[in-house]
């Protein structure tokens, strides 16, 4: 080491700049670049903005699996993700073209009031017309994120306290968007209008492991 080097080992500044600098590549790396997080498609326009819709899991049924068995399934994947996160959860369901298969790509747009997707499907199934989402989590106080903020044109602004979630039946927004599936916290509801709501039965629980691929990310 030469001696016109130690006076920039002794520079605070230099440190300081250096230990900014890390810090700012580890936080692109932690949102944006992580190999678990996937984006699908470009950000979807809401009330004041746009969100991301992020990816967390495909899921495909089994064989002879039909479609409610199988959305129970799903529906214990979105409750596992919304307790753990506060965040909703949601996809649209499709199936193949003679409907013995089917698949739900979970998504999450890390907001605690809706949750926004693409009525796209993956390669080989088709768009029902229907989506299964689940609710935050009653009996917590919620804050307001930069995406809830977006969902409710800057009426809840960040860091605000959320009004408590109702984990139990569709609201409004659900009756408005058509026909779909919510995932309580231990039942698969689903409705087709006001007049035509069906309790479904509770929900299937899966093995952990399912549970932890399928929220690998907040």
């Amino acid at each position: 080491m030469t001696r016109a080097s130690m006076p920039l080992l002794r520079n605070p500044r230099l440190w300081l700049a250096l230990l900014l600098l890390a810090v700012a590549a580890l936080a692109v790396w932690w949102f944006f670049l992580r190999p678990e997080i996937i984006y699908r498609g470009p950000p979807i326009r809401v009330a004041h903005g746009m969100v991301e819709e992020r990816e967390l899991v495909l899921m495909e049924s089994s064989d002879g699996e039909d479609r409610v068995a199988f959305l129970k399934r799903v529906g214990q994947v979105l409750v596992e993700h919304a307790d753990r996160t506060g965040h909703e959860a949601c996809g649209q369901v499709c199936q193949n073209v003679d409907s013995t298969r089917f698949a739900v790509q979970v998504v999450t747009n890390d907001a605690h009031l809706m949750c926004a997707m693409w009525t796209t499907c993956p390669e080989g199934y088709l768009p029902t017309g229907t989506n299964i989402h689940t609710h935050c989590p009653s009996g917590r106080m919620l804050r307001a994120n930069a995406a809830d903020a977006l969902f409710s044109a800057n009426r809840h602004r960040r860091n605000s306290t959320l009004p408590p979630c109702d984990d139990q039946t569709f609201s409004a927004q659900d009756y408005a968007a058509g026909p779909g599936y919510l995932a309580t916290p231990d039942r698969l509801l689903y409705q087709a209008g006001r007049r035509q709501l069906q309790d479904l039965g509770p929900l299937q629980v899966i093995e952990a492991s399912s549970i932890e691929a399928a929220s690998a990310a907040p």
